[in-house]
Order: C-alpha cells, then sequence, then structure tokens
C-alpha cells in the first residue's frame, strides 16, 4: 500500500468511526453511549481503532453458513500495535477539532456579542 492510499485509507476509516459513534449517541439502540458518557465512548472509540487497524475482520459465506473470522499473526500484531495508537490518535483529533462540544464553544466564546 502506498503512503498516500494509507493515509486517505486511514483518515477516512477515522472520520467514518467518528460519524459512526455520533449516530450511536443519538440512537435508542445504544443507551450507554451518549454525549454525557465520556468512558463509554472512549471505550468504543479504542475498539473501533482496534479492529480498523490490527485487520481483523470477518467474512460470512452464506452457501455453508460459517462465518470465520481472520485474526492477524503475532507479526502483523505487533506492527498493527503501531498502527491502532494511530488510528486512535487520528480519531481523536477529528473528534476534538469537528465534533466536541468543548472545540464548538470554545468556538461560540470567540464569536462577537450580538447587539440587541
Amino acid at each position: 500500500m502506498t503512503d498516500q492510499n494509507l493515509v486517505l485509507s486511514t483518515g477516512g476509516l477515522a472520520i467514518g468511526t467518528v460519524y459512526l459513534i455520533e449516530l450511536a449517541k443519538r440512537s435508542k439502540l445504544f443507551p450507554f453511549l451518549t454525549a454525557d458518557t465520556e468512558t463509554a465512548n472512549r471505550i468504543v472509540g479504542v475498539l473501533a481503532a482496534l479492529i480498523g487497524a490490527m485487520g481483523i475482520h470477518y467474512e460470512w459465506d452464506a452457501a455453508s453458513r460459517v462465518l470465520a473470522f481472520t485474526i492477524p499473526t503475532a507479526s502483523a500484531a505487533l506492527h498493527g500495535g503501531w498502527q491502532f495508537f494511530i488510528q486512535w490518535a487520528i480519531q481523536q483529533y477529528v473528534y476534538k477539532t469537528g465534533v466536541s462540544p468543548v472545540w464548538s464553544g470554545a468556538v461560540e466564546r470567540r464569536r462577537p456579542a450580538q447587539e440587541p
């Protein structure tokens, strides 16, 4: 994989993951994820980054009705550990700069006051 493809896939996965977590926070299907459950949100984010970076994936064979999970070798897992850190850091950056109420509150404070 070229460096450009790696940057695009890592960035795209981070943006997509943050988007899906934000959708889950608004869904009634995931009551443990809300804007106020920072620890649960972070755990889900870490797990998503780990799965994306480590290359853990699954394949469903409808004909034989087999669900197969692919887990990397030890050397691939070590490399994946570094990729996991990068993936999680980019997800945090995307969240903190694009979604987090802390950042949006800072932007609101910098705006000039509205005249009545």
